[in-house]
């Protein structure tokens, strides 16, 4: 999706503004972050994320966001397996 929004504004590289960024896992970035002044984890996920093969590069700026991404992706995975654990 980020690949077709960046296209569709015409730019040249994948921009943090480009990516799919919903409510709940802008909620599960904020969690990871703040759990991560703590733990570290964002070193250990930057040498860990795999770059997908895509037409347009990422930005720099996106390319640090990815490690926070993941976090963020995590955390809220993890409330949605035990919301639903919980049912």
């Amino acid at each position: 999706m980020a690949q077709h929004t960046a296209k569709a504004n015409d730019h040249v590289r994948v921009e943090p503004q480009d990516l799919p960024i919903t409510k709940g896992l802008q909620q599960g970035i904020h969690a990871f972050e703040a759990m991560d002044e703590d733990l570290g984890l964002v070193r250990i996920l930057e040498r860990r994320i795999p770059e997908p093969q895509f037409d347009l590069p990422y930005s720099d700026e996106t390319e640090a966001f990815l490690p926070s991404l993941a976090g963020g992706l995590s955390v809220a995975l993890a409330r949605r397996s035990k919301s639903s654990i919980q049912k």
